[in-house]
């Protein structure tokens, strides 16, 4: 109830006699009838107006004594809260507090205010908040690319030369497992030494799906997190999308929307960004495999992808940013060491590369896709598993995967993009045939 020095509020009877000049330290309700129409109002106005004595008062001229009005104000706003409340919160101008506190939270536009100085996690690329999506097709890097990400993060690092302005630590929750050989692969390559490095692995399952317990498991780990290393966490990972829903069909918006809810409740709780890692759908232009809930839900959206120019990071969507900007790398082989039979083992790292401006080779799409899997592979891959991963990345007949695997390898190999044994029965990455 918005009050003054000059507000009339609330009203009774008065025992006062009816007259137009009022002793001095009093004044005619009739004098205070106009201020009373510009300065006050009733706890549930518009839609009420002034009823009983405090009409009759305004229209009648009646002396009072303000003190006393403002008395019988207390009361009669005492006798108010006693009765249910109408849905509509209006402020007190005095105490600024909401007389009806069942509301949503709202604030007048001009008084809002934009922090500048917490807005990015990566300037002009990853939002300080929010919720996020890396997604790419079968075996493009998209998890290299988000580990990187990842570890550039908690070393505060420059990222293609963005920078990263709120370092800190950051739980990435690897559903799938086995990322030891491409955090190993980082160490090496980056010659981390004994630096600690604050990404904090979880390899194990969750159901962001059904209900909010392992929702409520990951709050307190940050809680954990925070407690132990005396750091922030800054961002949560959640690798990948699906097998975190298990149980749900990532086509429903009903399921999808539930997943998204729970991403919603973590990033509210930790007041951080909340990313998951999904795989595009069977027509990249498309966007990300299922629902659009999940893309329609989130901040920020990046697609790892492999073009006729090389990989390339793309900004699919990006809310306050822009969204039009590409990064191009390359996954460079690191040797990681020899097992007891003295068999090398790799993996890769993202490493910056620019994005060529003269197309390569115009392979097809089912070329692409092979190629990608070799690449994923590179001590060599077998035919059948070749053929039965490519089946799995496109949702094909083995019939259909077979052929399109056979036309593929035609088309590679003539370009020398792959290389095979005799009767090709192990295939390895050949040179880049995208390289100047």
């Amino acid at each position: 109830m918005s009050t003054n020095e000059n507000a009339v509020q609330a009203g009774g009877p008065g025992t006062a006699q009816n007259t137009i000049d009022a002793e001095p330290g009093k004044r005619t309700t009739r004098d205070a009838s106009s201020q009373y129409q510009e300065d006050a109002y009733w706890d549930d106005a518009p839609t009420r107006k002034a009823t009983g004595t405090l009409d009759s008062w305004l229209t009648g001229g009646v002396v009072i004594d303000m003190d006393e009005v403002r008395r019988m104000a207390d009361e009669q706003l005492k006798r108010w809260a006693a009765k249910p409340q109408p849905a509509l919160t209006l402020i007190n101008s005095a105490t600024g507090v909401a007389k009806f506190p069942n509301t949503l939270p709202f604030e007048r536009a001009d008084r809002m205010r934009v922090d500048l100085n917490t807005q990015w996690l990566v300037t002009d690329l990853l939002p300080a908040r929010g919720l996020g999506l890396i997604f790419g097709g079968y075996s493009v890097g998209k998890t290299f690319v988000t580990l990187d990400l990842a570890m550039t993060v908690a070393r505060a690092e420059r990222w293609h030369g963005l920078e990263v302005e709120r370092p800190g630590a950051v739980l990435y929750i690897a559903t799938e497992g086995r990322l030891e050989p491409r955090v190993e692969a980082y160490r090496l390559h980056h010659d981390t030494g004994s630096e600690p490095l604050h990404v904090y692995i979880s390899q194990c399952g969750v159901n962001l799906y059904r209900d909010e317990v392992d929702a409520r498991r990951i709050r307190d780990t940050i809680e954990e997190l925070t407690l132990q290393t005396g750091l922030e966490v800054v961002w949560v990972i959640v690798d990948t999308v699906a097998k975190a829903m298990p149980g749900g069909d990532e086509s429903s918006a009903k399921d999808m929307g539930l997943f998204v809810e729970n991403l919603q409740k973590i990033e509210r709780a930790a007041e951080c960004l909340v990313t998951g890692v999904h795989h595009a759908g069977k027509d990249e232009s498309k966007g990300s495999r299922g629902s659009t809930a999940l893309p329609a839900g989130v901040d920020v959206s990046l697609v790892v992808r492999e073009t006729k120019r090389g990989r390339e990071v793309a900004i699919d969507k990006l809310r306050d940013g822009d969204d039009t900007r590409k990064f191009g790398f390359r996954l460079e082989v690191v040797e990681l060491g020899k097992t007891e039979k003295q068999i090398m083992r790799t993996s890769c790292v993202v490493v910056p590369s620019v994005i060529q401006s003269a197309p390569g080779p115009q392979f097809t799409e089912q070329a692409q896709a092979v190629l990608g899997i070799i690449r994923a592979n590179p001590e060599g891959i077998g035919r059948r598993a070749l053929n039965r991963k490519y089946r799995d990345a496109v949702d094909c007949t083995a019939d259909t995967a077979l052929k399109a695997v056979n036309r593929a390898i035609s088309e590679l190999v003539a370009v020398e993009a792959i290389e095979a044994d005799a009767g090709l029965k192990v295939i390895r990455p050949g040179r880049d045939p995208f390289a100047s």
